[in-house]
């Protein structure tokens, strides 16, 4: 059993979802998301323990100048989306109950490709 896995995706955050709004255009691509990081630990053997910590990488926009992605690089992220909703994304997709998990470190950084970094302490 791995004790850190890297995982090639944007993180999303967790959305409102209604009774009537889980077949919306964001919620089906949420469900995406959830099932593409399940399959992703599954096949590489990794499963979340009660001490965990997570690094959001938050890509840099194409937009944004060389000068300025050269600044941000690496950085805090301190925009939306929220850490905590990152956060229950996580928790939707690799824990069927999520109570047992006591020790949580996070954070959310700067970076030229998005993913996700989880981590068992």
């Amino acid at each position: 059993m791995l004790n850190k896995i890297q995982i090639p995706i944007q993180p999303k955050p967790a959305p409102r979802i209604t009774h009537q709004g889980r077949f919306t255009k964001s919620a089906k691509a949420y469900y995406s998301y959830k099932d593409y990081l399940k399959l992703f630990c599954n096949a590489n053997d990794f499963i979340i323990s009660e001490k965990v910590k997570i690094t959001f990488f938050i890509p840099i926009g194409k937009s944004i100048s060389k000068k300025e992605t050269a600044l941000r690089l690496g950085k805090p992220h301190k925009q939306r989306p929220d850490l905590d909703n990152l956060v229950k994304g996580i928790w939707d997709a690799l824990a069927t109950e999520d109570g047992f998990i006591h020790t949580l470190q996070c954070s959310k950084v700067w970076s030229l490709e998005g993913k996700i970094v989880i981590e068992n302490l």
